[in-house]
């Protein structure tokens, strides 16, 4: 490998795991990560996606570990609350029952599930839904909830035990060699050179504004660009799902993690102002809320996260909003990206580069498309929601939406290396949103053969007849906590 010494400039989320990442594919590369004593965490919490289990077993950590260290709880989706402005509510989940699909790559099992059942929260296994958890409880879930902070310490324990070279400093400057290649990273403390570079500074895009940036903005396809993050009080009954719901001009989440809810109200300031914010979420939790974080956002991300011998990474490529808990997924695919990438990087060989480009473009707004999916809602009891008519649709959602409503998205609409979210994810929004043609979908599944059918209510079956302990998400976690 031409690389053999990679500099990361950032110690949040991103940072972190890109450098544990790159230890376990590459032992013998040289790894610094170049960290601030002052990191800004926005520390309300953090929901993932199924992607960090696979982090997880790549780098060769057990769940458990995040139980114990990280004040994590299960995350079994997200339930989404009165966005068609009617009070209902839907789970997006994707159960391992559902990800079954035969060699056309139908998904039968959700189909059949849909045609069963006039209401969305009805197609969930009612355990998922009482955040109650089978035996063997460690994988009742590969998505889990973190307290940010401790989550930071733990990766950067990790780090330290993995002879990645962790240092506190900060980055004043940054050189150039003649074919404009970043050279050197100029710190307070220390001057750092690498071969190559991870910038996850976030937002300010520390190295990668060096090398040039090109930003693609997407806030014509989403609306929300800003948010205010406070904690609350944490219930003996938490669930196992993070809560999104729909308010006048956005939408507030929750996220429970051992010892608090991390909690935020994501809006559009257009509509209102950050104090009839404040005063819309205080009236909805019912009490004085204590506001932690106020920040503003423009979704979008870098069509060139990837230029010369710097790689923007997490936030630095990207940011779209927190619906669906994206940012870490994204960062973790960047990652595995880079170690399939980098073994062949040398400076003339652009076709690498602009193939990792291409694909996390892809990948990029792939997010965007699903992310504004939530957005096509019957809601129009307010300014804002009348005005969510008029977003402008992307390229995918224009090509397909009306096609969708009447017929199952399947993997080949999807088939792209390092993306997201597929069907499954698809089809659980557009059934939980009301969106499909329930009579159509019924049409279709009385058209196919009684063979898939059946093959479909017998995998339904044996799920649903599984006769094994049970454990409430307090329980749960305490054993998992006392028994690994």
């Amino acid at each position: 490998m031409y690389v053999k010494e990679v500099s990361v400039l950032g110690g949040g989320t991103a940072g972190l795991t890109t450098a544990l990442i790159l230890r376990s594919a590459f032992p013998s590369l040289k790894i610094n990560l170049i960290r601030s004593d002052t990191i800004d965490i926005v520390g309300v919490g953090e929901g993932t996606t199924e992607h960090w289990a696979d982090f997880l077993q790549f780098i060769g950590i057990g769940p458990e570990e995040c139980f114990k260290h990280c004040g994590s709880t299960f995350k079994h989706g997200i339930y989404f609350k009165n966005w068609n402005g009617d009070n209902k509510a839907y789970l997006h989940n994707v159960p391992d029952y559902i990800i079954r699909e035969d060699k056309t790559g139908y998904p039968n099992v959700i189909h059949k599930l849909i045609v069963d059942n006039e209401e969305p929260m009805d197609t969930i296994d009612e355990f998922i839904r009482n955040s109650m958890h089978y035996q063997p409880v460690i994988k009742s879930t590969n998505q889990f909830h973190f307290d940010t902070f401790k989550l930071n310490e733990f990766l950067n324990h990790l780090c330290t035990t993995r002879d990645i070279n962790v240092v506190v400093d900060t980055i004043n400057d940054v050189t150039l060699d003649q074919e404009g290649f970043i050279d050197t990273l100029v710190g307070e403390k220390q001057n750092y050179k690498s071969d190559f570079y991870v910038d996850a500074t976030g937002f300010s895009k520390v190295l990668h504004k060096h090398v040039g940036s090109d930003w693609k903005d997407c806030t014509d396809n989403l609306p929300m660009n800003s948010a205010i993050t406070f904690p609350t009080k944490l219930d003996d009954n938490f669930p196992a799902y993070t809560g999104a719901t729909a308010l006048n001009a956005g939408w507030c989440f929750q996220i429970p993690t051992q010892g608090r809810y991390g909690n935020g109200y994501v809006y559009c300031d257009n509509f209102i102002n950050e104090d009839q914010a404040i005063e819309e979420a205080t009236k909805y939790y019912g009490h004085e809320l204590d506001i932690r974080k106020r920040f503003k956002f423009g979704a979008g991300y870098l069509r060139n996260p990837w230029n010369k011998n710097c790689l923007a990474i997490g936030l630095s490529a990207s940011f779209i909003e927190p619906l669906e808990a994206t940012n870490i997924g994204t960062a973790i695919q960047q990652a595995f990206a880079l170690t399939a990438h980098i073994t062949t990087f040398k400076r003339t060989y652009r076709a690498l580069t602009a193939s990792y480009n291409e694909k996390f473009s892809k990948v990029f707004q792939n997010t965007i498309d699903f992310v504004q999916l939530h957005y096509f809602t019957k809601r129009t009891d307010t300014e804002f929601w009348k005005s969510t008519k008029d977003i402008k649709m992307t390229d995918f959602n224009l090509e397909t939406l009306e096609y969708f409503k009447s017929n199952m998205p399947t993997w080949v609409h999807f088939n792209q290396p390092y993306t997201l979210f597929n069907n499954y994810n698809w089809i659980m929004v557009l059934n939980g949103m009301e969106i499909i043609d329930r009579q159509a979908y019924i049409e279709n599944w009385n058209k196919m053969e009684p063979e898939t059918k059946l093959e479909a209510k017998i995998k339904l079956d044996i799920y649903f007849s599984r006769e094994a302990p049970v454990l409430g998400h307090k329980e749960a976690i305490e054993y998992i906590k006392e028994n690994y």
